[in-house]
C-alpha cells in the first residue's frame, strides 16, 4: 500500500500526549470552529504530509472535560489519512496538524476506538481534542455567535465579580459552587449532555424522588442518570439557580453542556493559569 507520509512523521512514541499550538498571526483572532453538535465544538483539523505535500482532513470534537492525557485518534480515521493501521493503545506522532491558522507543533494522540461515541453523538469524528490543547492561549467560547476562537491578550486576575478562577485539581476547568453555604468545585464538562451532576451525599433536598432520566455514553462506559428537582439554591460564579434539576453521579461532579452555555451566555469569564475561557453575551 502506498504511504503518503515519511516514517518520521507518524511513529509510535512512549511520551505522554503533548500539544503545543502557535498561531500564524497572533494579532488577529483565529476562528477554529463555527459548529456545535450536542454541546460539543466540532473542530476541522488538517494534517499535511511532509513527503507529498497533500492535505488530509480530520474531524475533531473539543471537550472541556478532557484532560491532557485524553488526546485520542480513532484507528479508522488514522488509517484513512496515513495508510497505516496502528494498534489500539499506541501513541503516534503526527507532524503538520493545524486547526485553521493554528498550528500544533506537537501532536501525539493515542489510538483509541471511538465509533460508539460518534454513534451516540450522531456525527462520525476522528480526533478527541481535550481542553489543554490550547494551553497558553486566550480561548473564546462564544455560544451566541457560535464561534470558538483564539484571541490576542490575557485576562485579568480573578476578582469574584466578572472574572472567576477555573483552577482545580488538574489541568481542566473547575468552578466554585455554593450549595446552601457549602462550597465545592465542579468540573466544566461540555461533553456531558446534561445540566448539573452532583453526588447525593445526603445534602440535597429533593422536591420529589429522583427518577431515571437518561442514559449517556462515556469514553469507556454507558451511564444511567437519575435526576430530579431540588429545593436548594445553587450559586455558580455570580449566578443563582433556584430549584435546579440535578442529576446524581458517583463520579466527578460537573456541569454539562446546557448549564455551560447558560453561564457563558451570562458573560462569566474564567481564568485557568495560562488557559483562559471567555465569552460575550
Amino acid at each position: 500500500m502506498p504511504r503518503s507520509i515519511p516514517p518520521d512523521a507518524l511513529r509510535w512514541v512512549a511520551a505522554s500526549a503533548i500539544l503545543l499550538a502557535s498561531a500564524a498571526n497572533a494579532a488577529e483572532p483565529v476562528v477554529i470552529s463555527r459548529e456545535l453538535c450536542n454541546g460539543l465544538w466540532i473542530v476541522p483539523l488538517t494534517w499535511t504530509s511532509e513527503e507529498s505535500g497533500k492535505s488530509h482532513e480530520l474531524t475533531a470534537v473539543f471537550d472541556t472535560g478532557g484532560s491532557g492525557s485524553h488526546l485520542f485518534i480513532d484507528p479508522d480515521g488514522l488509517a484513512r489519512v496515513s495508510g497505516q493501521r496502528i494498534d489500539e493503545g499506541k501513541r503516534v506522532r503526527m507532524e503538520g496538524v493545524s486547526a485553521s491558522k493554528l498550528n500544533f507543533s506537537k501532536f501525539r494522540p493515542r489510538v483509541r476506538e471511538m465509533s460508539h461515541l460518534g454513534a451516540a453523538l450522531g456525527l462520525d469524528f476522528d480526533v478527541f481534542l481535550p481542553f489543554p490543547a490550547f494551553d497558553g492561549k486566550l480561548l473564546v467560547l462564544d455560544y451566541p455567535a457560535r464561534e470558538m476562537r483564539i484571541e490576542e491578550g490575557t485576562l485579568p486576575e480573578p476578582d469574584g465579580k466578572t472574572v472567576f478562577s477555573a483552577r482545580g485539581r488538574d489541568d481542566r476547568p473547575w468552578l466554585k459552587v455554593d450549595l446552601n453555604g457549602r462550597e465545592r468545585r465542579i468540573l466544566i464538562d461540555s461533553g456531558s449532555n446534561g445540566r448539573l451532576e452532583l453526588k447525593k451525599l445526603g445534602r440535597l433536598d429533593w422536591l420529589s424522588d429522583p427518577v431515571v432520566a437518561s442514559v449517556s455514553t462515556r469514553m469507556d462506559k454507558y451511564v444511567q442518570r437519575h435526576a430530579g428537582r431540588i429545593r436548594n439554591r445553587i450559586t455558580i460564579a455570580n449566578l443563582d439557580f433556584d430549584q435546579p434539576i440535578v442529576s446524581i453521579t458517583r463520579d466527578t461532579e460537573l456541569m454539562g453542556d446546557e448549564m455551560d452555555a447558560s453561564i457563558i451566555r451570562a458573560g462569566v469569564v474564567m481564568r485557568h493559569t495560562g488557559i483562559s475561557t471567555q465569552s460575550f453575551a
